[in-house]
């Protein structure tokens, strides 16, 4: 099975063929407008795939997770908002101006083409376990598997890199807050799947 980004293999849709060469740009867009270390997307996308391809799913799933890690934060390249830059924690209104990342990303994915799955995994991946997430408060297994994996990709790259308003967590810190939140923000079962992982080594503190 082959997940990299390539027009061979099935892993791009016909559709968006023409979108490839022009996704390393956007995506490494995206890390500067959120703020991450560089990298960020392609980071998710690598955690997440480990973890698809552990939990035996198939390879359209592990198609559609890797293409949809990638993309997930693209509607912050639409947004634009100055505060993203801020080396302080977002107040209470500019949270709610950000929730709308996800929902402009969905719009912007389905309007480059990609499919309904991508474009779910772009509007749901900041939703939580316990159903207290954005921007609908899908509960439990009410999210798809493929949204749940990448939640748990993307906050633990968030969390090992350093953010504007604090620094990188330890190896030992990040793994204490995804313990602490496990059953609210994360799946149980796909938490024990990543757990064994890091153990073995095949995802790492920093990649």
């Amino acid at each position: 099975m082959s997940t990299g980004i390539t027009t061979e293999g099935g892993f791009i849709d016909d559709i968006v063929q023409a979108y490839v060469t022009t996704l390393d740009t956007k995506v490494e867009t995206s890390d500067k407008f959120s703020n991450y270390s560089p990298g960020h997307a392609r980071r998710v996308a690598e955690v997440a795939v480990s973890l698809a391809e552990a939990m035996m799913l198939d390879d359209e799933q592990v198609r559609v997770i890797k293409t949809g890690a990638l993309l997930h934060d693209i509607g912050e390249i639409i947004l634009n908002q100055k505060f993203y830059h801020s080396p302080k924690e977002f107040t209470a209104a500019q949270m709610v101006d950000m929730w709308q990342h996800s929902l402009v990303g969905e719009r912007e994915v389905a309007r480059r083409g990609f499919g309904r799955e991508e474009q779910l995994i772009v509007r749901w991946h900041h939703e939580w376990y316990n159903g207290s997430g954005y921007p609908d408060m899908l509960f439990g297994v009410d999210t798809p598997i493929s949204v749940r994996v990448v939640r748990l990709a993307d906050s633990w790259d968030a969390i090992t890199h350093d953010r504007p308003w604090r620094r990188a967590y330890s190896q030992e810190e990040a793994v204490q807050e995804v313990l602490l939140h496990t059953g609210n923000e994360f799946d149980p079962e796909i938490v024990l799947v990543f757990l064994d992982l890091l153990e073995q080594g095949a995802i790492k503190y920093h990649q």
